[in-house]
């Protein structure tokens, strides 16, 4: 895809996210652009002073940071362009990749122009075969989130969707990985959520992605569902 004569170059490419394994990952995927130099901030603030200094080709973005929220670096990477057909119209290719499935994350990252939606646990040749795809010009998107929208304009409730999900059985969780999804229920942050608990946020994402392995689901709002028809999370959590 990278040989079209359509794909843009990938010079410079820039990767933002404050978890160190997922940031290893996105650096292995990037390497699919042998001739990119790659720059990489735990934090908005460390982003901004590369952002100021540097014209990037990527950014691949993740949205929950310490100090901050990834669509406001992708708003800031798309300046005042609209998202274009012409990739190489695009000041920065934005490409969000996180935890968060929620329609506020999902759209607004979209609105704020980002090119692609990932979440994260895709395997390493699936991202760098989107990240590719982005550069040629194609909207990208994880399955599950092309799910998501589709579902959003037919007009199907959340409610809906769960009650359509298979059945599957209980899995025991610790009461600290309980303590961490209750407040993901609550439509907490990660960060807020590492605040509320007196954790890291690479702790909590570490809790987030047990959560996710012992309830075999890949997202917040399946894990969220899952727990609830599992009966593990009460029914305050329901906001």
């Amino acid at each position: 895809m990278t040989d079209t004569p359509d794909a843009r170059l990938v010079r410079e490419v820039l990767i933002v996210d404050d978890d160190a394994a997922m940031e290893a990952e996105a650096v292995a995927a990037v390497s699919v652009f042998p001739d990119a130099r790659v720059r990489t901030a735990r934090t908005m603030a460390e982003a901004e002073r590369w952002i100021a200094r540097v014209q990037f080709d990527l950014a691949v973005i993740d949205l929950g940071l310490p100090d901050g929220s990834g669509i406001t670096l992708i708003r800031r990477l798309m300046g005042d362009a609209l998202p274009a057909a012409d990739v190489h119209a695009i000041p920065t290719v934005c490409v969000a990749r996180t935890v968060f499935d929620d329609d506020a994350h999902l759209f607004g990252a979209l609105s704020a122009g980002a090119q692609g939606y990932l979440l994260k646990g895709e395997p390493i040749d699936v991202v760098r075969m989107r990240l590719q795809a982005a550069m040629a010009g194609e909207p990208v998107v994880s399955p599950a989130i092309a799910r998501r929208v589709l579902a959003h304009f037919r007009g199907e409730a959340p409610a809906a969707r769960a009650s359509a999900r298979p059945a599957i059985a209980p899995a025991a969780l610790t009461q600290r990985e309980l303590d961490v999804l209750r407040q993901l229920a609550n439509g907490q942050t990660l960060a807020e959520v590492g605040k509320v608990l007196t954790l890291s946020v690479n702790t909590v994402k570490t809790h987030v992605k047990n959560v996710y392995a012992r309830l075999d689901v890949s997202s917040r709002i399946a894990a969220v569902d899952t727990a609830r028809r599992m009966g593990l999370l009460e029914d305050d959590t329901r906001g």
